[in-house]
């Protein structure tokens, strides 16, 4: 699944990556996507009033969560079904199902990551406003405190190899896997953003942006070897499933989204070109 804003316009497209896009509105200036085999496509766009938009399905009707945000993610499970997050004046709210009970999580957020699997449940990161790394497993958990002065905080979850956690500090990228108190892995350093994505089969996902806009990414192992993808990269996103495997999306200095599903030395696609936002999900 593939999500682009264009000159603020939302466009989808579900399975083959040269299929065709479906317009889903327009004013929209942030998009999260996620999709599971039972539920389906989740959506949730934020508008450039500040409401958060949430939507199941590629042909289903916006749901408006409210306005006063500025920041809205989804992910989904088959067992769980949506979960989505919102930030509001500081505060983390997040929530299972588009029409559930908000759950306050903090009231100093910066940034937030959300995801869950069908085993483990939801999995929750923010970068708090005093410089911290934070997550926690379920609504209700107890935050840990993982690591100190993030610049970018990640989670992906599988219901095999279980959390999966990314953030980088001073520009190094470290990640963690299988709890949230596991020992981190230094993977990259001189590093502007990263991506993960993980599931059953092919397990963890890593990607990372070099400061020199070059695209690595590395899969299975935290330990694995880094393959270099594209380069002149302003942006990266990863999604992964256990019969497609990888889904890595890139979109260039020059605006252009490029997309290549399978393994990490497969064929790219260029996709859409004037390309503000591009997410990817598998």
């Amino acid at each position: 699944m593939i999500g682009a804003i264009v000159n603020e316009t939302l466009y989808v497209k579900e399975g083959n990556l040269r299929n065709a896009w479906v317009n889903e509105g327009s004013g929209f200036k942030d998009v999260s996507i996620s999709t599971d085999p039972t539920n389906g496509a989740l959506i949730g766009v934020l508008t450039n009033t500040g409401h958060a938009l949430v939507k199941q399905g590629v042909f289903g009707e916006w749901v408006d969560l409210g306005a006063g945000m500025t920041s809205v993610k989804v992910a989904t499970d088959p067992a769980n079904g949506p979960l989505i997050g919102v930030l509001n004046n500081g505060h983390a709210y997040v929530k299972r199902g588009i029409y559930g009970t908000w759950v306050d999580e903090t009231s100093n957020a910066a940034a937030l990551s959300i995801a869950t699997d069908a085993t483990h449940g939801a999995l929750i990161g923010v970068i708090t406003t005093t410089g911290s790394a934070l997550v926690k497993s379920g609504l209700y958990g107890t935050w840990v405190n993982e690591i100190g002065s993030p610049t970018a905080l990640r989670v992906a979850t599988d219901s095999s190899h279980g959390p999966l956690i990314g953030a980088i500090v001073a520009g190094t990228v470290y990640v963690k896997t299988g709890s949230l108190g596991a020992g981190w892995v230094a993977e990259e350093s001189n590093d502007q953003a990263l991506a993960l994505a993980t599931d059953p089969t092919n397990g963890p996902l890593i990607g990372a942006l070099r400061n020199s806009g070059l695209a690595v990414v590395k899969q299975g192992s935290l330990y694995g070897t880094w393959v270099e993808e594209l380069g002149s990269v302003k942006s990266l996103s990863l999604g992964s499933d256990a019969n497609g495997g990888a889904l890595i999306g890139a979109v260039t200095t020059g605006g252009v989204a490029y997309v290549k599903q399978g393994g990490l030395s497969s064929e790219w696609v260029e996709e859409i070109g004037s390309v503000e936002k591009l997410e990817v999900a598998g």
